[in-house]
């Protein structure tokens, strides 16, 4: 049943599981090891942060009804290191406040009752969106690098064109305004 679910990946992706009851979890777990998922489970809230910084999971799964609380969410959200990594919470279908959930940060919400093909579908997802997200902050970091590397080049220019007492190829306001930024 799980075979067709299955992708190719270059490398597998890691999902943190919070949770405080092992018999809902070890189901959880095995069906995303099988899954091809890189699982690490915790049963603590207060290690999640410790567990998260160990493994550096591409997407934490938080069960709110298993003792857990939106405590964890909370610390979370407010660590630099997991801050970023989305996190879907999970729940009976009756205990999940989707609104609290997503006020906090959550990126979606599963039941235990859902069916695998569909928390497949759901962790997908928000696994290639965190995918995409990672890659345009990379491309943005290596784009402001080449930019300072033109700025820097500019600046040599001028300063080579006023030693040789040439005019200035590019305006000194213009290097004012890169300043600023």
């Amino acid at each position: 049943m799980l075979e067709g679910l299955k992708m190719s990946r270059e490398k597998k992706q890691t999902i943190l599981i919070v949770n405080g009851s092992s018999e809902s979890s070890n189901a959880l777990d095995e069906t995303l090891m099988e899954l091809d998922y890189d699982v690490s489970f915790t049963k603590n809230e207060k290690f999640v942060i410790e567990s998260a910084r160990k493994k550096t999971p591409d997407l934490i799964i938080l069960n709110i009804s298993a003792g857990n609380s939106y405590e964890a969410f909370h610390r979370l959200k407010q660590d630099t290191f997991t801050r970023d990594i989305p996190i879907i919470i999970m729940n009976s279908p009756s205990q999940i406040d989707k609104t609290k959930a997503f006020e906090y940060g959550a990126v979606d919400c599963i039941s235990q009752t859902m069916k695998t093909e569909e928390i497949h579908a759901r962790l997908k997802v928000h696994l290639e969106l965190h995918s995409k997200v990672k890659e345009l902050e990379n491309f943005n970091s290596v784009m402001v690098d080449r930019e300072m590397r033109i700025i820097e080049l500019k600046k040599e220019v001028n300063r080579l064109a006023k030693e040789l007492d040439k005019p200035l190829p590019y305006p000194e306001i213009w290097e004012e305004k890169c300043i600023r930024r």
